[in-house]
């Protein structure tokens, strides 16, 4: 099972660095694959759980989100249009959409679906944007190897930590596996991978100190894991072990990226305040 895991996270690792090789509409190409790849997961598995999601219009109001995001990476001063709040723009009318399609079908959706449809479309297409958010920065490439670097060390020191030490259960409701000692393992991860990482390539992000690379590692392996609980709650939910079986010992795209899309945020907004 270990070989497999390690299989599955070289083949996307060499995936997502291809994309960053070839620059940033291939990382938005990428991401926006995996956006509508994530909301077929999040759709089917509230499916499964008996529920309606309209499904099509997540898919159909993805498009300008990532069009916007990758015109204004393109138009950093704003020429040629004002992005101020095309997300907000697009939050609305995709709201309003939802509820209108309720309305009119005729029992056919309820409160509920259009509820978890919104949320479903809020929780992939939003968060994983940031992915992109982070590429578009000033010296972007290293800045996104910065927030992998923190959620796979903490991926990585929670699994082998847990495995090892882990005795008291944290979160048994959702995860029965995973421990306090697990827990404190990830972040302890998250520090010293974001920390050599740092160390190595710091001079290619200029503004941040050994300081900021500690502090990122310890929010990184906090909210990750969060993310990762985040991920397993739906899939209770839902009553499914994974959202799919796309990256061998992984998973689906819900389940390889559950921690990056809860901390690409938080990283960007770091980066900002900082940078």
């Amino acid at each position: 099972m270990l070989k497999i895991r390690v299989l599955g996270a070289a083949i996307v690792v060499l995936i997502i660095a291809l994309s960053m090789m070839l620059g940033n509409l291939a990382t938005a190409g990428l991401v926006f694959v995996l956006t509508l790849a994530g909301l077929y997961e999040f759709y089917h598995a509230i499916g499964t759980a008996g529920h309606r999601p309209i499904s099509y219009l997540g898919y159909i109001y993805s498009v300008p989100v990532f069009i916007s995001a990758v015109m204004k990476s393109i138009d950093k001063t704003g020429w040629i249009f004002d992005y101020k709040y095309v997300h907000e723009w697009v939050l609305y009318f995709f709201i309003m959409s939802v509820f209108t399609i309720m309305i009119l079908s005729k029992g056919k959706y309820n409160i509920l679906d259009a509820a978890l449809t919104i949320t479903g479309y809020i929780y992939v297409t939003f968060l994983l944007e940031f992915i992109f958010l982070i590429r578009s920065m000033d010296g972007g490439t290293y800045l996104v190897w910065l927030l992998f670097m923190g959620v796979w060390g903490a991926d990585t020191g929670a699994y082998f930590t847990g495995r090892y030490l882990g005795r008291r259960k944290i979160v048994p409701s959702i995860s029965p596996n995973k421990t306090v000692e697990g827990s404190i393992g990830g972040i302890a991860g998250a520090v010293l991978l974001t920390w050599i990482y740092g160390m190595l390539f710091g001079k290619y992000m200029s503004g941040l100190s050994t300081g900021d690379f500690i502090l990122l590692g310890i929010l990184s392996g906090i909210v990750s894991q969060l993310g990762d609980w985040m991920a397993s709650s739906v899939k209770r939910f839902a009553g499914i072990k994974d959202y799919a079986n796309i990256v061998p010992g992984h998973g689906g795209v819900l389940d390889r990226f559950d921690s990056i899309m809860s901390t690409a945020p938080l990283v960007y907004f770091y980066l900002n305040m900082v940078l």
